[in-house]
């Protein structure tokens, strides 16, 4: 793909998503609060999904035997510990997996 097509295909992306190109400035769309910001991450979630399920699908079973249940999980009696996640490993492929399906949540 060339330059003039890539760039074509990005500002289409953009405009599909509400941004807005007026000379070489990039105007964001007006009223981003949360739910705003989630929706324009769905278009590279989806984008992310399609692109790894193939690998990931396989696994699925398997990995939701790790994740637990949000009405189970009890702050209170969490102790958090950090995991190197090594390469080809199931922590690895657990890592991919939830990626591909958290929701930004950090934002106010």
């Amino acid at each position: 793909m060339n330059k003039v097509t890539l760039k074509a295909k990005i500002v289409r992306s953009l405009r599909k998503q509400g941004f807005q190109i007026r000379g070489n400035k990039l105007i964001h769309p007006p009223n981003l609060d949360k739910e705003r910001i989630r929706q324009l991450h769905a278009l590279a979630v989806s984008h992310q999904v399609e692109k790894c399920r193939e690998g990931l699908v396989r696994y699925e079973d398997q990995l939701m035997t790790r994740i637990a249940c949000g009405s189970d999980v009890k702050p209170e009696n969490t102790t958090p510990r950090l995991i190197e996640v090594q390469a080809q490993s199931e922590d690895e492929l657990l890592f991919r997996y939830i990626r591909l399906h958290w929701s930004i949540s950090g934002i106010s």
